[in-house]
């Protein structure tokens, strides 16, 4: 199996799938042509099979592709207009965009099972957020059976991404290096 291109930013992990799971090669600073060879054919093969777009010629630059604006606008919901939590954004990009990131979610379907956790259910084909409900009453039934001492908690993690520590990010992707 041909390897496979994550993008960090600046850093690109080369992968390679095995009998043993998902392997690094070696970190490389640019994309193979390659890989972009592969991304284009499959942005033209979605585009000609879905007629979302006419088909480029072959002269045109895979840059001049994914080079358009994009944008993004911030709808008002129901309450208090100046709060930013009432406010729902929406991205407006352009068909490009749209097709290589469908391209991109292609290539990594392989990985996603290793990505992502058992517990996750949200936005995961398969998974119901039910699971969730069944898991935690499973539990509950568990710990009254026995007998044990047990503290349920709560968290609702809001605008999660917001919070993500920056600094230890990047440490960890450097790392990889």
């Amino acid at each position: 199996m041909r390897p496979l291109g994550l993008n960090f930013g600046l850093l690109t992990l080369s992968c390679r799938l095995s009998d043993k799971g998902w392997q690094t090669l070696e970190p490389a600073f640019a994309f193979t042509s390659q890989w972009w060879n592969d991304v284009k054919l499959r942005i033209k093969r979605y585009a000609i099979q879905n007629r979302v777009t006419r088909a480029r010629r072959g002269r045109e630059q895979f840059s001049q592709l994914c080079g358009e604006v994009k944008f993004l606008i911030l709808l008002p919901k129901s309450g208090d207009p100046l709060d930013p939590y009432n406010k729902s954004p929406i991205t407006l990009l352009n068909v490009n965009y749209r097709l290589l990131a469908k391209a991109l979610c292609n290539r990594l379907a392989p990985a996603r099972p290793h990505l992502v956790g058992d517990l996750q259910t949200c936005a995961v084909k398969s998974h119901c957020i039910q699971q969730n409900l069944w898991l935690m009453r499973d539990f509950t039934d568990f710990v009254l059976e026995r007998d044990l001492p047990c503290a349920f908690v709560s968290l609702v993690q809001q605008k999660a991404f917001d919070m993500v520590d920056r600094g230890f990010l990047m440490n960890a992707l450097e790392t990889f290096q």
